[in-house]
């Protein structure tokens, strides 16, 4: 009994009936082919696509970070989507030339370009392109769709989100990491993510399609002029606002410090197979389907931030084992690990995490207060990639012995990145009690 009430709970919240269900449904689409376009264009995919094309491990953290400087251009959103009454149409130009330049244009760019310094900085261009595109819409699109989720219902709505997109980029990211490795030493090896990548286009092309599909409704906004520093100084005069970009702001550094070499560690340095890798990625969203409801539970009656908090500080400590990964014990330490994260990261984090740029979010000019959000996102997220690279090219040959295990630059960058969710953790749990937004239990 209590099954059928969940389901018919989902139906009534996902369907083509109602305009708003539809939205929500448009949103998972969306996520589905997005997270499967992401799978072949970006992450482990991307990394094996410059390895076979001689790029070295300093200019994979750089062609990895740069795409993160598009994030200055998230002020120009507010300033040319504040014009349009509509954006449909506007943000679907954008979001296909996004994918045009992000996916099919980098993928061209080895078969033309054939001089290694000029490959890479035509790849540069490309990322560069592409991603200040898809700054500029991505803010729309979140003011558009934030009209399809009422705050009542947004812990079971990213509960579910999280769980498709996560399904979309782990399972079929593990199904392609076989035919990778199926290919593995043949002379198609290459090839192979190539292939991938036109693939990972046209299913992009289908994403945009999707988003085309729910009702538009009217974006409130203030009577007064628009003016730039509105992009700034709005979000900034709101308190609660500001304080949960502070913990955007840090978690996503920490996060972000080891990511622009970790793929490039697992592949060479660890010799791990693509299949294994996503095999492990795999049991994420199995993680998100169990503890679903535990999680909303959790939040129900503990308050966002202090489900957040704690499970920033578990996780953390996770990452110090990660560290002490090496050849020597990755088939064992590493899947116990990871998995360990996945449960912790399903019942304390996803879910919270992705309602904070949402929490208590005022009606009017809410394309400003979302564009600060990705402003914030992708500086953050940039300033961990290159602080990372950066440490790993000024220390390229750093090793020490920590309980009888060798250390090297990216282990060190994992074990900071836990050290850094302990201090975020603990000062989320610290100061919830002073953020206190009102609604969602947040407090």
């Amino acid at each position: 009994m209590k099954a059928k009430l969940r389901s018919s709970r989902y139906v009534a919240l996902y369907n083509f009936r109602e305009s708003k269900a539809k939205g929500r449904t448009t949103i998972l689409l969306s996520a589905a082919l997005s997270g499967l376009a992401q799978v072949l264009t970006t992450g482990l995919f991307l990394t094996g696509f410059l390895i076979n094309n001689g790029i070295d491990l300093t200019n994979i953290g750089i062609l990895t970070f740069v795409p993160y400087i598009a994030s200055l251009f998230a002020v120009v959103s507010p300033l040319l989507l504040e014009r349009f009454p509509r954006r449909r149409w506007l943000l679907a130009a954008g979001r296909f030339l996004y994918y045009t330049f992000y996916s099919l244009g980098v993928t061209l760019v080895p078969a033309v370009i054939h001089g290694s310094g000029e490959r890479i900085a035509c790849m540069l261009a490309m990322l560069l392109v592409g991603n200040i595109l898809n700054v500029i819409t991505t803010s729309g699109y979140n003011a558009w769709q934030i009209s399809f989720l009422p705050e009542e219902i947004r812990a079971e709505h990213f509960g579910v989100f999280n769980l498709v997109s996560n399904i979309a980029i782990q399972g079929f990211g593990l199904v392609f990491a076989f035919v990778v490795d199926a290919f593995a030493g043949t002379k198609n090896a290459a090839n192979v993510i190539v292939w991938l990548r036109y693939f990972g286009y046209a299913v992009a092309l289908l994403d945009v399609i999707v988003l085309t599909l729910p009702d538009e409704y009217p974006y409130e906004k203030s009577e007064k002029q628009l003016r730039l520093q509105d992009i700034f100084t709005k979000p900034l005069k709101n308190r609660g606002f500001s304080a949960r970009l502070l913990i955007i702001a840090g978690y996503t550094f920490f996060s972000c410090l080891p990511n622009a070499v970790l793929n490039y560690y697992l592949l060479q340095d660890l010799s791990m197979k693509y299949s294994y890798i996503e095999f492990i990625n795999m049991l994420y969203p199995v993680a998100l389907l169990v503890f679903l409801e535990p999680c909303r539970r959790l939040l129900n009656r503990y308050g966002w931030l202090r489900v957040f908090s704690v499970g920033t500080i578990i996780s953390g400590i996770t990452f110090l084992p990660y560290a002490l990964v090496v050849k020597g014990n990755c088939l064992i330490l590493y899947p116990a690990v990871r998995i360990v994260q996945h449960i912790i990261s399903a019942l304390f984090i996803a879910t919270p995490y992705a309602d904070l740029q949402y929490m208590n979010l005022p009606r009017e000019d809410r394309t400003n207060y979302l564009s600060f959000y990705i402003l914030i996102l992708n500086a953050f997220t940039l300033l961990g990639l290159m602080c990372g690279t950066w440490f790993v090219a000024l220390e390229p040959n750093l090793s020490f012995s920590v309980l009888g295990i060798g250390i090297g630059n990216i282990q060190l960058l994992i074990a900071v990145e836990g050290v850094g969710f302990i201090l975020v953790g603990w000062l989320v749990g610290r100061f919830r009690n002073r953020i206190h937004p009102v609604g969602n239990g947040a407090a």
